[in-house]
């Protein structure tokens, strides 16, 4: 039997060879469809523990409008302001590793450019032509 299964991506850098950062990369989550429930459980059981059970985080945000999105939580922007406590970042990261991220029935996929490298062996390719490259090829490792 077929399981369904559901890819989130995301990506880090920029695809355009003319911006400054010398990689961009392509991430991909898998996971599972009837695995779906679990991992949102897991998920609603962080986010209740750090805005919906403190009074002082909780007033701006509510509960159902917190995403982890990196963007996000690499800045402490929004609802991640709170991470600019270190302590209480280091408690976030230790239950999004051990609840979510170290989960055995999550796969990972990369896809990494160095553009400085394409480059020099394909002088000439365009921007698009990197990111469906790069799609394409996160694409074939999900199926």
């Amino acid at each position: 039997m077929v399981k369904n299964k559901i890819l989130f991506i995301d990506e880090t850098g920029k695809h355009n060879l003319s911006h400054w950062s010398w990689f961009f990369i392509l991430s991909g989550c898998l996971i599972f469809e009837d695995h779906v429930g679990q991992f949102r459980k897991m998920a609603d059981s962080i986010i209740f523990k750090y805005w919906g059970s403190h009074k002082s985080y909780s007033r701006k945000y509510k509960v159902n409008d917190i995403v982890f999105r990196a963007d996000d939580i690499r800045k402490c922007k929004g609802p991640f302001a709170i991470l600019k406590d270190q302590i209480l970042k280091k408690r976030f990261w230790k239950d999004v590793h051990s609840q979510l991220l170290s989960r055995p029935d999550i796969i990972y996929l990369f896809v990494l450019v160095d553009k400085r490298e394409l480059k020099s062996v394909s002088p000439g390719i365009k921007d698009k032509t990197i990111l469906d490259n790069d799609y394409k090829k996160l694409m074939e490792e999900f199926i």
